[in-house]
């Protein structure tokens, strides 16, 4: 059942017909009751911005507002004595000048165009600029992208690229603050409507539509844990067998990383990634930016393939070498890290492809085996990734077949990472046991049909 405040979503804060505190939707599934309400307690997305944002005229009602900063409004005659400060202190790689509107509230903008060029309410108050560092780790990615896509790099159109996003960059979180500072944020909450508690939550959201998703997966897959936990497989009463067998979450999964062929370091985690990841010697402190501590990488391992890392902090962290959503997003995600596979690694699965080729009697064309070498390389990357992430998140499986009688444990496996591979190695288990039952009885039998005759 879902019940949809449409007023209230198409409106936003400022339309009166909310209802039970500003739920904005509800749905009703096997006990679970999701639902959307106002974040009434958002985070600053200044604090995981890309930009700085410094105020310095900020008016009757705009204090606070931006990043903290060392400098003070009488230092400064106008703005663009401000700004040229700025330049001489940060060297940023781009500066727009920025205005506040102080109207039912505070905004900001970049242009002065109405209601932004309003002579009583707004005025000049600061500027919002991008540093170089961070200009570098998107000239980077980028070029990253060029490479896997097998594009040529035109470095005229690589700097357009990279001046195009910074600006873009500056419009969404202006965008994103502007929200915050309007009370424009999301938040969903999941009650288990028997035990009458809160089991998820999770807020922060500047877009309803990804609030609303993210609900959605979250229900899915907590119905996901009941159904698996719930699950059991049909009594054979043909042949009385007295198994029970489920299959469930992994309560106990072993890290894939102690057997993945990739090295998987991150150097720069977010607020909970602490831990994640392959242990290693390097120390956050000594490297300015993602670039320094790749070619620090470079430099001691020497690669077969490398590629950058992006961390998601959103209900749970997840790991990805591409920068799409939501893996861009400019507040729970960030350049972490870096994956890569070594040359002995690469050694190895050449000679496989090479036996390969050898045992179907087709001729080797080096061309061809550099080709396919790096495709395989690729793929265990995604893979052992895949896998990582399905450990971070916990949907790790397990089967547990029990004797229905004593319930004592009989046989068990986990470590699954596919559903239906759990499944299906738990009833060839269940088969396997049969088996052996009936062939125990039959052995029975035929001593007691042997005693009997012996008796005659």
């Amino acid at each position: 059942m879902e019940q949809t405040n449409k007023a209230a979503v198409n409106g936003g804060v400022s339309d009166p017909t909310f209802f039970d505190d500003y739920m904005l939707k509800e749905i009703r599934e096997m006990g679970l009751t999701g639902r959307i309400e106002l974040d009434d307690f958002p985070v600053s997305p200044r604090k995981f911005a890309q930009s700085r944002l410094f105020i310095i005229f900020s008016g009757r009602n705009g204090e606070g507002v931006g990043d903290e900063h060392k400098y003070q409004p009488e230092m400064f005659n106008d703005l663009e004595a401000f700004i040229e400060r700025v330049k001489v202190d940060y060297a940023p790689a781009v500066l727009c000048p920025i205005r506040m509107l102080d109207h039912s509230g505070i905004a900001l903008s970049t242009d002065d165009q109405w209601p932004f060029n309003c002579p009583w309410d707004s005025w000049w108050a600061g500027c919002i600029f991008i540093e170089k560092s961070v200009e570098a780790e998107i000239e980077n990615s980028i070029r990253v992208d060029a490479m896997k896509s097998g594009e040529s790099i035109d470095e005229k159109e690589i700097k357009s690229v990279v001046r195009k996003q910074l600006y873009e960059i500056i419009i969404s979180e202006l965008k994103m603050y502007n929200q915050y500072l309007k009370g424009e944020v999301y938040t969903y909450t999941i009650f288990d409507e028997e035990a009458e508690e809160v089991i998820s939550s999770c807020g922060g959201y500047y877009n309803y539509q990804d609030a609303e998703r993210d609900l959605r997966e979250e229900i899915e897959h907590l119905k996901l844990q009941r159904n698996t936990a719930q699950a059991t497989m049909n009594e054979d009463k043909t042949h009385e067998i007295d198994f029970a067998g489920k299959v469930e979450l992994d309560k106990f999964p072993s890290d894939p990383r102690k057997f993945a062929q990739t090295k998987l370091f991150i150097i720069f985690p977010t607020r909970n990634g602490d831990g994640v990841g392959d242990k290693h010697e390097y120390e956050r402190g000594d490297y300015n930016s993602l670039n320094e501590f790749i070619a620090k990488i470079h430099e001691d391992y020497a690669p077969a393939v490398l590629y950058p890392i992006r961390m998601l902090d959103h209900s749970g962290i997840a790991l990805s070498i591409s920068n799409e959503w939501p893996f861009n997003c400019p507040w729970d995600s960030r350049w972490a890290g870096c994956i890569f596979i070594e040359k002995s690694v690469e050694a190895e699965v050449e000679n496989s492809i090479r036996a390969d080729a050898m045992k179907s009697g087709e001729s080797i064309d080096e061309k061809e085996i550099k080709s396919a070498v790096k495709k395989a390389l690729h793929e265990i990357i995604i893979s052992e990734l895949e896998i990582y992430n399905q450990y971070l998140k916990g949907a790790v499986y397990a089967y547990v077949i029990t004797n229905k009688k004593t319930r004592e444990v009989i046989s068990c496996c986990g470590d699954y990472y596919n559903y239906e591979d759990a499944e299906q190695d738990l009833r060839r288990e269940i088969e396997y046991l049969k088996q052996q039952k009936n062939t125990g009885e039959a052995r029975i039998n035929e001593d007691r049909k042997h005693e009997e005759a012996t008796k005659e």
